[in-house]
């Protein structure tokens, strides 16, 4: 679909957080390297970048046990993300180019503005805090909270359920192939992809399952 006419039929905006708003999916994927570092597994550039570049914490164990031989403690793994986001965020995160007039932009056009995401409510709710984002937002929606996974098209229809809009009216911004997967089966309406830096990897899939791919939201302020 062409962009203006997504953005003509769009009804909601389901917009994610890490990668897409704020600058901090490497953040996360430090954690993969420090976590593999601190167990001894050596590792080429090549493994390093598809560790850094892992869609999904599923895809990321399973790769690592496959290549490595490898079984992260997930508790133990999540404990270390948990407290690594929690110190980025409250810190404050840099905002992505683009970002707040993106939002603004929707916001003035009318249309309901979702927080989608898969961290932690509590982690997301002070880093839109500390952004100055939750005042753009209709609802926020987080996988812990909505109890489904972006890659599953039940989260999707949760969160439509939520919003009262038709998933076929609801356009996800996101920069995470899995996130676009899902939404694709859940029949929205369409779908966006930003690039980051750690989605270089899966960025000619992200771009195969999207209506449009951005290096930057600053690129979709004219359609809106």
């Amino acid at each position: 679909m062409e962009p203006k006419e997504l953005f003509d039929k769009m009804e909601a905006a389901l917009v994610d957080m890490d990668g897409t708003l704020l600058d901090t999916m490497q953040i996360w994927r430090q954690c993969n390297i420090d976590y593999l570092d601190s167990n001894g597994i050596q590792m080429t550039p090549e493994q390093r970048l598809r560790v850094v570049c892992a869609a999904s914490g599923n895809l990321l164990f399973e790769y690592v046990r496959e290549t490595f031989g490898f079984e992260f403690d997930v508790p133990l793994f999540r404990d270390l993300q948990r407290k690594r986001m929690m110190e980025a965020y409250l810190g404050g995160s840099r905002i992505k180019p683009g970002a707040r007039e993106f939002l603004s932009a929707l916001r003035r056009r009318g249309v309901k503005i979702v927080l989608s995401t898969s961290t932690w409510a509590t982690h997301a709710t002070i880093a839109l805090t500390k952004s100055g984002f939750v005042p753009f937002f209709d609802a926020i929606c987080c996988s812990d909270a909505v109890d489904a996974s972006k890659s599953k098209p039940d989260y999707f229809e949760k969160v439509s359920a939520l919003i009262g809009v038709p998933v076929n009216r609801c356009v996800l911004f996101d920069d995470g192939f899995h996130a676009h997967k899902g939404a694709r089966a859940a029949g929205l309406l369409g779908g966006v992809g930003v690039a980051d830096a750690t989605n270089v990897v899966f960025r000619e899939e992200l771009a195969g399952l999207t209506d449009l791919m951005v290096d930057s939201l600053e690129e979709l302020l004219p359609f809106i």
